[in-house]
C-alpha cells in the first residue's frame, strides 16, 4: 500500500462502488424502485426477526448511525411502502417497525442480491485475508466507538 494512502477515503470509495453495484442490480427488478443498499439490509433484518419487536434504536445499532440518520432512512422507507411504524401500548413514544407486504414480497430478491454482492466482494480473496480484514474493520469500529463515546 502506498505511503500516506487515506483509509477512510478508500473505505468510502469502496462503499460507494458497492452501493452503485447493488442499486444497479436491484433496479432491474419489478417493484424495486426506491430500494437502496441500506433499505435492503433493514428489510433483511426485519424478515430475519419476525417474532421480535424492532424499534428505531435497533436500526440505529444495526447500521451504527445516529438517531437523525435512522429517522431519515425510516421515513424514506415508510414513504416507499417498505415499512410501517405501529404504536406500542406500554409507551406511546415507541413505534414498532414492521415490513410491509411489499417488503416481504421483495425480501428474497434483496437477499439474493446482497448475497451476490458479498460473493463478488470476496472474489479472489483468501479466507485468511477475509478474516484479517474483518479483524481490522472491527478494530476500526472500536477506535471510532471509543472516540465517539458509543
Amino acid at each position: 500500500m502506498q505511503q500516506g494512502k487515506r483509509i477512510c477515503a478508500e473505505l468510502r470509495m469502496t462503499h460507494n462502488m458497492m452501493s452503485t453495484c447493488l442499486n444497479r442490480h436491484l433496479q432491474q427488478y419489478v417493484d424495486m424502485d426506491g430500494v437502496t443498499l441500506l433499505h435492503g439490509r433493514i428489510i433483511r433484518y426485519l424478515c430475519a426477526n419476525p417474532d421480535t419487536d424492532i424499534y428505531q434504536r435497533d436500526i440505529e445499532n444495526l447500521l451504527a448511525v445516529r438517531r437523525s440518520t435512522a429517522t431519515t432512512i425510516l421515513k424514506c422507507m415508510e414513504k416507499n411502502r417498505l415499512i410501517t411504524r405501529e404504536s406500542v401500548e406500554c409507551d406511546a413514544r415507541l413505534k414498532k417497525i414492521r415490513p410491509t407486504e411489499r417488503a416481504l414480497s421483495i425480501h428474497d430478491c434483496v437477499t439474493r442480491e446482497l448475497d451476490a454482492l458479498d460473493a463478488l466482494t470476496r472474489k479472489g480473496i483468501s479466507d485468511e485475508d477475509i478474516e484479517c480484514f474483518c479483524r481490522v474493520l472491527e478494530q476500526m469500529r472500536r477506535n471510532f466507538s471509543s472516540a465517539d463515546g458509543r
